[in-house]
């Protein structure tokens, strides 16, 4: 019977299983029912608030101003609560093209009345919807 082949570890999980291994055998005792491990992450390291790599590309700012309909699309959709219970609705679709560019947005007002504009999550207001499109879907 063949042995199972050990997979190498990845050196920093190899450092961090080390430090782990340190940290146990140096815990001081206070009061003989405390025990307090050592940090063994460090300080969190500080990041500039700009880059100064000015050439990495963002991927979220399109690459140019073509709004046309592309051979890839990608679509995101907000939802709202509506109804008893956890039911949730459309409140708004959007699509993109593969340059990140807006090619369809709008707010969808649901059949249903919106219990929960789930604001902070999906950035939807009660006068978004006022003037949405009603969608009828026969599911």
């Amino acid at each position: 019977m063949k042995k199972p082949k050990q997979t190498q570890l990845n050196p920093n999980w190899l450092q961090l299983q080390q430090k782990l291994n340190d940290s146990k055998a140096s815990r001081t005792f206070k009061n003989s029912d405390k025990v307090t491990p050592e940090s063994i992450l460090g300080k969190r390291k500080e990041r500039p608030d700009e880059e100064s790599n000015d050439s990495q590309i963002n991927p979220l700012t399109p690459v140019n101003d073509d709004s046309s309909l592309t051979d890839a699309v990608a679509m995101d959709c907000e939802m709202v609560g509506v109804g008893q219970g956890n039911k949730s609705a459309l409140g708004r679709v959007t699509l993109v093209n593969k340059w990140g560019n807006v090619i369809y947005d709008e707010f969808v007002r649901p059949m249903e009345r919106v219990v929960d504009f789930r604001t902070k999550i999906s950035g939807i207001r009660p006068r978004d919807l006022r003037k949405g499109l009603i969608f009828f879907c026969l599911c």
